[in-house]
């Protein structure tokens, strides 16, 4: 048996060196998450046209200079983008947004939707802005705090939970957990006559949702099969063809003080076992562990590079890397 393909594919937008941006791809969906956002001039349109969620560490430049592209590109478009950052996080958008003039935006025949929430301890904020209204600011109710509710974002294939870490300002850790993996038999899938299409997108957000087993599926069958579709019940095709194994864990973090009590913080965030982390921390700018202060990614060392993992290597030394399977992967 062949090993699972993932759903959610993850790379660094600029490579282990550049600016930090991780891009979440659901490869089969129109959807993708963006962690961080620098510069994304590189990155095409179309990937950049799929982003729904966007989780911004801080607000230092260099996480945050991509977000006028990203806006540019959604303007005129009807979509709704979620982005989520530390308190003060909402006023940061409304001043980039506040930077330009809106009195032509009323007349476009789509509206992009902006919603901004705020992961902290306290004073946590949030807000929508609508291009057609001029990006005026709209008053949402707040997430809870980080200690008393971590899960930031909760549907029925997902988790996104949050950390706040110390960074001389506030700076948020992200992890994203895949609930369940799911994949398709294809030799069963070819002995059942049945062919490949986007029915199979529907059979996995059904289980998802945990749909009864009753509910009919319409499958398009095989070239050279009597008839064209049939309407077989959920739990028939559950299972049949399809199978389960553990969802993916990406732990993302950066920027963040080596001290005691961000390891902490970190370690349960990801967890004994993360497939992927990247977590820059401020040795190599010079300071010791426990010392303040804050270093940009590309000179930084992984600061988890001394935390003990259960049957793990060390983290490797490569800023901005991505760990899979015991290796630093960059972005292809």
């Amino acid at each position: 048996m062949g090993a699972m393909r993932h759903d959610i594919v993850c790379s660094l937008v600029n490579g282990p060196e550049g600016d930090p941006a991780l891009y979440a791809d659901f490869k089969y969906e129109r959807r993708a998450f963006l962690f961080d956002l620098g510069d994304v001039h590189d990155f095409s349109a179309r990937s950049l046209l799929k982003v729904d969620s966007v989780f911004v560490s801080h607000t230092h430049v260099d996480h945050f200079i991509g977000f006028d592209q990203l806006l540019r590109l959604h303007l005129g478009r009807h979509k709704q983008l979620k982005l989520y950052g530390p308190a003060g996080f909402t006023n940061n958008v409304e001043a980039k947004l506040r930077g330009y003039r809106w009195n032509l935006v009323r007349n476009y025949p789509y509206d992009l939707t902006l919603e901004v929430f705020e992961a902290g301890d306290a004073g946590l904020q949030a807000a929508r802005f609508e291009c057609r209204g001029g990006f005026d600011r709209v008053r949402l109710p707040p997430l809870a705090a980080l200690d008393a509710a971590p899960v930031i974002l909760e549907e029925a294939g997902l988790r996104i939970r949050a950390a706040l870490l110390d960074h001389d300002i506030p700076s948020l850790a992200y992890a994203l957990e895949q609930k369940v993996q799911i994949n398709v038999d294809k030799v069963r899938l070819e002995a059942s006559g049945f062919s490949v299409g986007p029915w199979i997108r529907e059979v996995k957000e059904a289980v998802r949702n945990q749909a009864p087993d009753h509910v009919p599926i319409r499958i398009p069958l095989a070239a050279g099969t009597s008839g064209e579709a049939a309407e077989i019940p959920l739990g028939e095709l559950r299972r049949g063809i399809l199978r389960f194994s553990r969802g993916i864990k990406v732990a993302y973090v950066t920027d963040a003080a080596y001290t005691a009590e961000n390891r902490r913080k970190i370690v349960d965030l990801a967890g004994p076992h993360p497939r992927r982390t990247e977590a820059p921390s401020d040795r190599r700018a010079g300071r010791s562990p426990g010392q303040r202060g804050g270093s940009p990614a590309t000179r930084a060392l992984p600061l988890l590079s001394e935390i003990s993992f259960p049957a793990r290597k060390p983290l490797p030394g490569s800023p901005g890397s991505l760990w899979r399977g015991g290796r630093v992967t960059p972005r292809p």
